[in-house]
């Protein structure tokens, strides 16, 4: 069976909660609640930051996926967030493929005396 961009997802995500948990053989699969185990169960902001960190792993920065700070809230399996990321990226695709298409029409400026 062929790999998909979410199982590298998944790869780049349980390595980099692996190397921030106390207890890295904690993080073993992508239904691993990441935030219990990393110690973000009261620690809302720090768990936003993780945000930016994420969306500049290799695999995800490559495939043009990221997740905004406030993504995170709701988020806690690394299943989860690669599952956010995915469908962040099908959402700005779709949000680009709705944009308006066109010639601007720009005003001329008037000079100064």
């Amino acid at each position: 069976m062929a790999l998909s961009n979410r199982d590298f997802v998944v790869q780049d995500l349980l390595e980099f909660f692996r190397s921030r948990c106390a207890k890295p053989e904690y993080i073993k699969d992508e239904s691993t609640d990441a935030r219990h185990y990393c110690g973000y169960d009261q620690n809302l902001p720090g768990w936003r930051l993780l945000a930016d960190t994420i969306s500049h792993l290799p695999h995800i920065q490559a495939f043009g996926y990221w997740l905004a700070p406030t993504d995170m809230d709701s988020l806690g399996t690394i299943g989860k967030i690669a599952n956010k990321l995915v469908a962040a990226r099908k959402r700005s695709t779709a949000i680009r493929s709705g944009e308006r298409t066109g010639r601007a029409k720009f005003l001329a400026l008037s000079e100064r005396s």
